[in-house]
C-alpha cells in the first residue's frame, strides 16, 4: 500500500565479542544495491526522487550492556545499546550519510505475575558531502507497531504536502512504559499468553534541527502470544 516496489539485493558480515558476559562490542559492513521502481504517478516527491538504482556501502559499529535475565523473555534487568554506521566517503557507494543510534531498556518484577518494561530509544540520520538528502528508504518512520501504537503503519511523522505519503525524517525519538502480566505459563514456567497496559510517546522529525519540536502518544492495551515458531 505505500505505492512502489523496492527490491534489495547484497549482503554484509559481521564481527563480534562479548566482554565479561555484560558487555558486547561488534563491526558490521554492508554492501547491497537497493531498486525502486512501479512508483505510482501521485507519489511524494522524495520518493520519485528516488526511483532506479542506487549502491549503497555502509560500516558500522554498535556496543550494548545486556544485564537482562532472559535475551528473548526479560523479566528483570536492563539494555543499552548505542551504534554508529557510515556510509559513501571512505567507504564507497552512490549515497552518503551517516546515522547515530541509542536507546535503553528496564524490566522491574512485582507482584508475582507482573513485569513493568520501560524502554527508550532516538536515532538521527544525515546526509554530507555531496548527497543532499538522506535515502528515503534509509530514514526513520513510526506508527505501528515497535514505535507508536494507536497509530497506523508509518503514520507518525512527516507526510508529503501533496500525496498526504509518509517520507520518514531524520531524526526520531521513542519512549515507552508498559505493565506486563503474566497470564499463562507452560509446565516449565516460560510465558505461553502475556497482557499489556501500554504508553508510547514518540515522534520522527524530519530535520535534525527539527528535534523535540512536538510528540505523539498512544495509550492502550495487548496481548502477547508465544508459539512453537515465534
Amino acid at each position: 500500500g505505500l505505492g512502489f516496489e523496492e527490491e534489495r539485493q547484497g549482503g554484509g558480515i559481521r564481527l563480534g565479542k562479548e566482554f565479561a558476559d555484560l558487555v558486547q562490542a561488534g563491526l558490521t559492513y554492508q554492501l547491497f544495491r537497493t531498486r525502486i521502481s512501479d512508483v505510482v504517478e501521485n507519489a511524494s516527491t522524495d520518493l520519485k526522487a528516488e526511483e532506479g538504482t542506487n549502491t549503497i556501502s555502509l560500516l558500522g559499529a554498535a556496543v550494548s550492556l545486556d544485564g537482562r535475565d532472559n535475551r528473548f523473555e526479560p523479566t528483570r534487568g536492563y539494555y543499552a545499546f548505542t551504534s554508529a554506521d557510515l556510509a559513501g566517503g571512505v567507504v564507497g557507494g552512490d549515497k552518503e550519510f551517516y546515522r547515530l543510534q541509542g536507546g535503553a531498556s528496564y524490566y522491574l518484577p512485582h507482584a508475582g505475575r507482573f513485569v513493568l518494561e520501560s524502554r527508550f530509544r532516538m536515532g538521527i540520520v544525515e546526509a554530507y558531502s555531496e548527497t543532499t538528502d538522506v535515502p528515503i528508504f534509509e530514514r526513520f518512520f513510526g506508527g505501528g507497531s515497535g514505535t507508536v501504537r494507536g497509530f497506523r503503519e508509518r503514520r507518525v511523522g512527516p507526510r508529503d504536502p501533496n500525496s498526504n505519503d509518509p517520507i520518514g525524517g531524520e531524526a526520531t525519538a521513542l519512549a515507552t512504559v508498559e505493565e506486563v502480566m503474566m497470564l499463562i505459563k507452560d509446565e516449565r514456567g516460560r510465558p505461553i499468553l502475556k497482557g499489556s497496559l501500554f504508553l508510547d510517546v514518540g515522534n520522527v522529525w524530519r530535520r535534525v534541527g527539527d528535534f523535540g519540536e512536538s510528540f505523539k502518544a498512544g495509550t492502550g492495551v495487548g496481548t502477547r502470544v508465544n508459539t512453537p515458531i515465534g
